[in-house]
């Protein structure tokens, strides 16, 4: 309850800098989603925390502390089933998150503005994200992304993108990411937009997706590595591939 998680005193622990927040699946039937968010807001640990895991959190919104800009040595972040949230909090201007994992988020149907936490100081979002994944978001269905008008640039440290077991998600990827050397899809059966040019590419994997996603033509001068599992539609390899 609010009293225990007062009483816990995380944000005066300044030495803190690894926490894990796991809820049973007995207590996420039993607790109030209103009472959940609410012990969560309390049990805000201190600005020095460097890795946070979140597991089994039966709320619908993360509290407000999750995303806040002021947490600028966060470099890890993993989110796993909180299956209640609708939508993922604002991580965007977490200045120093390297590594960021999320699982089985079965209510979030779209990504959008509120992912990116735009801030009036940065023209980047997720200004040192080199890892990002997506795994078994089973509803997901678009993922919205910055405008491209030169006022904002997402992901420009992005080295890994991997989303995997998403069935449901039809639009779109980034079309900029000009680190990325990993790419990695994985049962996006419906994702059927071509993939973004990444001048830097080096490992492509495809298992279980749309054929579709072969259909561009992409600069694949560091391409070493190039895996292609049960894509059923695909009837002929692509020329940039062949050449």
């Amino acid at each position: 309850n609010l009293w225990d998680a007062k009483n816990a005193n995380l944000k005066g622990k300044q030495k803190l800098t690894t926490l894990v927040m796991e809820w049973s699946s007995t207590l996420s039937e039993l607790q109030n989603d209103r009472v959940a968010t609410d012990v969560l807001e309390m049990l805000q640990p201190h600005q020095n925390l460097e890795k946070l895991t979140i597991k089994g959190y039966n709320g619908r919104k993360f509290p407000t502390w999750i995303g806040d800009p002021s947490f600028s040595k966060l470099v890890c972040l993993i989110v796993t089933d909180c299956k209640r949230c609708r939508s993922l909090p604002p991580l965007g201007s977490l200045l120093s998150l390297k590594h960021l994992y999320i699982k089985g988020m079965d209510a979030v149907k779209s990504i959008g503005a509120e992912f990116y936490g735009y801030s009036s100081s940065s023209s980047k979002t997720f200004a040192s994200l080199e890892t990002l994944t997506f795994e078994e978001m089973m509803e997901w269905e678009e993922w919205l992304l910055p405008t491209s008008d030169g006022h904002m640039e997402a992901f420009p440290s992005l080295q890994e993108l991997q989303i995997e077991k998403c069935p449901k998600l039809r639009q779109q990827l980034p079309q900029q990411l000009p680190s990325l050397v990993k790419l990695h899809l994985t049962e996006c059966e419906q994702l059927s937009v071509s993939l973004p040019q990444i001048p830097r590419l080096k490992i492509l994997n495809l298992r279980g997706c749309n054929y579709m996603l072969l259909s561009s033509n992409l600069a694949i001068n560091c391409l070493a590595s190039f895996e292609l599992h049960n894509i059923s539609s695909l009837k002929h390899l692509p020329e940039w591939l062949l050449q």
